[in-house]
């Protein structure tokens, strides 16, 4: 009897299909899918679908015409060649890009006849050091390691030809000189490809595919090829590339063609600068030790880029939006020698502009000029760069907003508040509201008309009132915020992305949302290593006693804390389970919702006199715990840190007591004869007796022991010789239906349905069946038979050993003194009402009679 298929087995039918029958549209090959006895009952384009989203078919692929192949096949019998570059001829390797990277699925062929390996240049240290080639020669894109001594036997030398054969055995490595002759017609199918496709770039490894040629035919054809692409016949591909390019750029940073066209012209020449400079001192590494020379006193490059252009494109950067684009565009998240080239291109950009340009223009080469001294770590020349470019222009937005920034950095709330309304920052923006906040709030408890606390006789109103250093403890969370700020502007927006992208994993609002998140920022800031550079960096301009706090902090680790005592809107007493520390927290907001006995993942820092909770403050489950001080004990990398508290978001993930994920299962199964199959399930399975059975039907169970009482595996119902089984899970199916092969030779499977209760699509299955396959499970009898299975859930779980009780069941906890309170806090962390699909720590309370 056929069995329905795992994911793996449906991309192996796929790539049958394909192998014996060629290339088909996508019609043709799911109509195959369809006439498949073992996916019958499936829906032949959602497998298909799955079956290429899981890359279960490594060499299945879709043809630039829209047809699918399987790869294997289509280059059997054929030849494949690559020729050398003087690198490649040298050291034996031979590039995977272009025309070699359609043999990447087929990578466990290239072992079968020739030692051929494929390497990467981040991955493979150890065999590219053992063949003495350097690593920097091998591409991104990977290689193939040709045998030693196979280029001196073949007396192949730069330009040279190499050729791959596929046959039964896997691939042959032969030298094919320096020309090599195609089958006739096959460059005129080539630029039939191209014509039909002329409005679209694509791979040659597709074409490779198409035509089973090589990428020789692109000179022949008339097709034009730049890197791994082909373009159009006669395409121009200095002006394509350009095109393409500020295309990209007007698209990303929301500027106008022409803006975008005079960022790239500046890019360009910025690019250019950077590479005199890595060429004139390729030894230096300015990641370790900064360039102390200023940006000016790099050497100057040779360009084409004539001075009237640099300055037409410069006149651009008057725009706000476009000087932000060229900085984006250049220091980026790089550093080296990117911040040395960006002052010289401000430097160049002020020279190239006329006496009567725009002022804003010359106050953008001045900030770019001070955002290029601020990654060399030398803020306070960056300040006077931009107090020279608002001597200029005094109201362009960006140098305020920056002297805000500094002003702010060193506690000057008015002068500071002052420039950002300047700058035309709104009043929701993170640095108004801040300062904003902090102007409001009175540094000594007086009234206004009292006398001043100094003894000058003056009321407090007019003598110091607004005019004296708040608090350390008030100015604490405006230190966080400095910090927090300098994550945007410093080389920490790839780390930032990383964090982003795990957080949102399980959150509905994506990165943006992610990025959003405090655990991202304060994750770079402490892990990541973000304070320690903003202190490098900017710690000059802090008051003394911020700078001192600052460095306080590098001390202060993230732990897991418990609640000890809450005080409603005024703090919290707290003790960090790894140390046994206890401190007393103020926390305003936080005090009103948490209560004594939750767990937190937080970093308890101090404030002047008082300890506050800075960063995200995420809740911990008993049932975590211990994985997480384990974690944290590690030293985390900042990612595996930001995943391992990002969990909580997943979905909530049903199975079945042998820990497979839920899927309800059913099968229709034809029996040869009724009245056999009756003596045979008897004989093997037990029979339900009342439970369920009639006249016409009956019942029977598969049970199987476990270490406290049985479990059902499986149910069958036979009504005249039509035989239907019911499991929770595929694994389960297969089981029983490997029973029943034993007991009934010559049963047949007719149809086979799952459904996914709470539409939890299981990673690695096949889709469920069409609308019209079959009628829907009805809700009552899915509710009730979820209500069975979470009871047996709860049953079991009652007398498992549970990590989070140091091994103890919960009804030894219950009994146990040292333990009664980690399984309160354990219930406690269970969600709260009744959930369909999930356990009751209501019911479980009532259980072990803890009230």
């Amino acid at each position: 009897m056929p069995l329905p298929p795992s994911l793996a087995e449906a991309g192996q039918i796929v790539t049958g299909i394909l192998a014996a029958r060629g290339p088909l549209t996508t019609s043709a090959l799911v109509g195959a899918l369809n006439a498949e006895p073992t996916l019958r009952g499936l829906d032949p384009g959602a497998v298909l679908d799955e079956v290429v989203d899981a890359d279960v078919a490594p060499t299945v692929r879709q043809l630039i015409d829209g047809r699918w192949c399987d790869t294997s096949a289509l280059l059997a019998g054929r030849v494949v060649t690559h020729r050398l570059t003087q690198d490649e001829a040298l050291h034996g390797f031979a590039g995977l890009v272009p025309d070699l990277a359609a043999l990447l699925p087929l990578e466990d062929a290239l072992d079968t006849v020739e030692p051929l390996v494929v390497v990467y240049p981040d991955l493979d240290h150890v065999e590219l050091a053992e063949r003495g080639i350097p690593g920097e020669l091998i591409p991104a894109t990977g290689a193939i390691l040709l045998p030693d001594g196979f280029v001196a036997a073949n007396g192949l030398r730069a330009d040279d030809l190499i050729s791959l054969r596929f046959d039964e055995a896997g691939a042959v490595l032969g030298s094919a000189g320096r020309s090599v002759a195609f089958p006739p017609g096959v460059v005129q199918a080539l630029a039939r490809l191209l014509d039909r496709h002329q409005d679209h770039d694509f791979e040659i490894e597709d074409a490779v595919l198409n035509l089973c040629a090589i990428a020789d035919l692109v000179a022949q054809s008339g097709a034009v090829q730049h890197g791994a692409l082909l373009l159009a016949p006669g395409t121009d591909v200095r002006r394509w590339a350009t095109e393409r390019r500020a295309a990209w750029i007007s698209r990303i940073h929301d500027v106008d063609p022409d803006s975008a066209l005079a960022v790239l012209t500046l890019v360009m020449r910025y690019e250019t600068i950077l590479e005199v400079l890595e060429a004139a001192d390729p030894d230096a590494d300015p990641d370790v030790e900064p360039p102390s020379s200023e940006p000016a006193a790099a050497p100057e490059p040779r360009t084409d880029l004539a001075p009237d252009v640099q300055a037409t494109a410069a006149l651009r950067l008057a725009d706000p939006g476009v000087a932000h684009a060229l900085l984006a565009q250049t220091l980026g998240t790089a550093d080296g020698w990117a911040p040395v080239a960006l002052g010289v291109l401000a430097d160049g950009i002020s020279e190239s502009l006329p006496s009567d340009a725009d002022p804003d223009a010359a106050a953008a080469a001045g900030w770019l000029r001070s955002r290029a001294f601020e990654r060399l770590g030398r803020v306070e020349a960056a300040e006077e760069a931009l107090t020279t470019a608002r001597a200029s222009s005094p109201r362009w937005p960006l140098v305020l907003e920056d002297l805000a920034h500094m002003a702010s950095d060193r506690g000057q709330l008015d002068e500071a508040l002052a420039l950002a309304r300047a700058a035309g920052l709104p009043d929701d923006d993170p640095l108004v509201t801040l300062l904003r906040h902090l102007s409001s709030i009175p540094v000594r408890e007086l009234g206004r008309n009292q006398p001043c606390w100094c003894g000058s006789g003056r009321k407090y109103k007019v003598c110091h009132l607004g005019r004296e250093t708040l608090p350390l403890e008030e100015r604490a969370t405006w230190l966080y915020q400095k910090a927090g700020t300098y994550l945007d502007r410093g080389p920490w927006r790839e780390l930032l992305l990383d964090l982003a992208e795990e957080r949102s994993r399980h959150l509905p609002g994506g990165l943006a949302q992610g990025l959003q998140d405090p655990l991202v920022a304060d994750v770079a800031l402490a892990e990541g290593g973000g304070l320690e550079d903003f202190l490098r960096v900017r710690g000059s301009l802090l008051p003394d006693d911020e700078r001192l706090l600052a460095g306080q902090w590098l001390l202060g680790e993230r732990s897991v804390w418990e609640i000890e005592e809450v005080r409603y809107a005024r703090g919290m007493r707290m003790r960090d389970l790894r140390s046994g520390e206890r401190v007393d927290v103020r926390e305003h907001t936080a005090s009103r919702t948490l209560k004594p006995g939750q767990l937190l993942c937080c970093r308890v820092l101090p404030a002047g006199e008082t300890w506050q909770l800075f960063g995200a403050v995420e809740p911990v489950a008993l049932h975590d715990l211990d994985e997480l001080m384990e974690l944290l004990d590690s030293g985390p990398d900042p990612v595996a840190l930001v995943a391992a508290l990002s969990r909580r978001f997943a979905p909530p993930i049903l199975q079945n007591t042998d820990g497979e994920l839920v899927v309800l299962c059913e099968l229709t199964a034809q029996v040869p004869d009724a009245a056999a199959a009756v003596v045979a399930l008897d004989a093997r399975f037990e029979r339900a007796g009342d439970l369920g059975e009639t006249p016409e039907t009956l019942v029977w169970h598969e049970l199987v022991g476990r270490s406290r009482g049985r479990t059902v595996r499986a149910t069958m119902r036979l009504t005249g010789d039509a035989l239907v089984v019911e499991t929770n899970s595929p694994q389960r199916m297969s089981a029983t239906i490997e029973a029943l092969d034993e007991v009934i030779p010559g049963i047949e499977v007719v149809e086979n349905r799952r459904e996914r209760p709470g539409d939890q699509l299981q990673a690695g299955r096949l889709p469920g069946p069409a609308t019209d396959a079959g009628p829907a499970l009805d809700p009552d009898e899915l509710a009730s038979f979820l209500g069975q299975v979470v009871a047996g859930w709860e049953s079991d779980w009652l007398d498992e050993e549970i990590p989070a009780l140091s091994g103890l069941t919960p009804r030894e906890a219950a009994v146990d003194p040292t333990r009664r309170e980690d399984l309160i806090r354990l219930l406690d962390s269970f969600p709260e009402g009744e959930q369909p699909g999930a356990m009751s720590a209501r019911r479980l309370r009532e259980a072990l009679r803890l009230g």
